[in-house]
């Protein structure tokens, strides 16, 4: 998901890479948080983890894992 996608238009594709559209998510969930990093990850039941600041891909392998198995 990417805050002003119309940067990025091309890359858009809808599978891999998302507007955030009306930039729903930065203001409900990035916008009070004054970093350059953040990562929000959602499982298909819309339980979710997010995290603002830099993170590893240790951290995000993580955040994958404890949101797959909640039921």
């Amino acid at each position: 998901m990417h805050y002003n996608g119309e940067k990025i238009k091309r890359k858009m594709d809808n599978i891999l890479y998302f507007d955030d559209v009306d930039d729903f998510l930065y203001n409900n969930f990035f916008n009070r948080k004054k970093s350059c990093h953040a990562v929000m990850v959602v499982n298909s039941s819309g339980e979710y983890l997010q995290y603002n600041g830099e993170y590893s891909e240790n951290q995000l392998n993580s955040f994958i894992t404890a949101l797959s198995q909640t039921k």
